[in-house]
C-alpha cells in the first residue's frame, strides 16, 4: 500500500508544526497564535492535593454603586466570538498604545523588540464606544471596564471555587 504523503510532504507538514512549537517553548510567545491554539490562550493548571489552580483573565463591569459585576465573555463581546476574548483583553480592547511587543527569549536570557500595530485615535474612541454600549446593554455603568488576571483553586471533583485572587487588574475607562 503506498503513503498517503511522500517523506518529504511529512517531513514539511512536521515542520510547519514543529517550529512554532519550538518557538512558543523557547521565547513563550505563539509564532501563529491563531493555528497552534485557536483560543489565544492556554491557562497553564496545576493539579494537586485534589485541587486545580490556574490564572485565568476575567472581565467586570461596574453596578450603579460602583461593584464589580463579572462579565461573560461570550455575550459581552458578542458579535466577536468568545474564543478571541483574551486576546482583546490582552491588547486592552484596543487601548493599548505600546508601540513594540517584547518577546523574551528564555535560553538566552534576551528580550527582542518587535513593533506593533498602534490603534488611531479614531480607532481607540470607536471601541471605547462600543465599549460603553455593551456594558449599557448589560445593565451596568458605561464609564469603565476592568480586565482582571485572577487565580483560581478549584476542588477538582465538584468544580467548586475555593478561593479567588485577584492578581493584576487594568481599568479602563471610557469616558
Amino acid at each position: 500500500m503506498r503513503p498517503i504523503f511522500s517523506r518529504t510532504a511529512s517531513l514539511v507538514i512536521a515542520a510547519a508544526l514543529l517550529l512554532p512549537f519550538g518557538i512558543d517553548q523557547i521565547t513563550r510567545s505563539e509564532l501563529f497564535p491563531a493555528v497552534i491554539f485557536p483560543s489565544g490562550a492556554r491557562p497553564k493548571t496545576s493539579v494537586r492535593d485534589g485541587t486545580a489552580t490556574f490564572v485565568m483573565l476575567t472581565l467586570s463591569g461596574f453596578d450603579g454603586a460602583g461593584r464589580a459585576v463579572q462579565l461573560e465573555p461570550g455575550s459581552f463581546i458578542d458579535p466577536i466570538t468568545s474564543s478571541n476574548a483574551n486576546v482583546l483583553a490582552r491588547q486592552l480592547f484596543g487601548q493599548n498604545t505600546s508601540e513594540r511587543i517584547d518577546i523574551r527569549i528564555r535560553v538566552l536570557g534576551k528580550t527582542i523588540h518587535v513593533p506593533r500595530h498602534v490603534p488611531s485615535e479614531a480607532d481607540r474612541l470607536a471601541a471605547r464606544s462600543w465599549l460603553s454600549d455593551k456594558l449599557t446593554e448589560a445593565g451596568l455603568s458605561a464609564d469603565r471596564l476592568a480586565i482582571n488576571s485572577e487565580r483560581f483553586v478549584v476542588d477538582y471533583d465538584t468544580g467548586e471555587v475555593i478561593s479567588r485572587e485577584v492578581l493584576d487588574q487594568e481599568v479602563i475607562a471610557l469616558d
